[in-house]
């Protein structure tokens, strides 16, 4: 039994795609641009499942 190996996030910095790819990957899945710099992780755990309650805004009096 072999493991599926770790999906992280890349941008292309040609045509600006964000895509879910395996962590090898070097290239962009649409146009084959290379992609190097940051791999953002896809983690179940950081994604937030609860929403946190926040003070209510106004609106800010015009300046004279």
């Amino acid at each position: 039994m072999t493991a599926e190996p770790k999906r992280v996030l890349r941008r292309c910095p040609a045509c600006r795609l964000l895509f879910e790819a395996p962590e090898g990957t070097d290239a962009c899945v649409v146009c084959g641009v290379p992609v190097d710099g940051l791999a953002l992780p896809i983690d179940a755990q950081a994604v937030p499942t609860e929403f946190a309650e926040r003070e209510p805004t106004a609106r800010l009096a015009p300046r004279s």
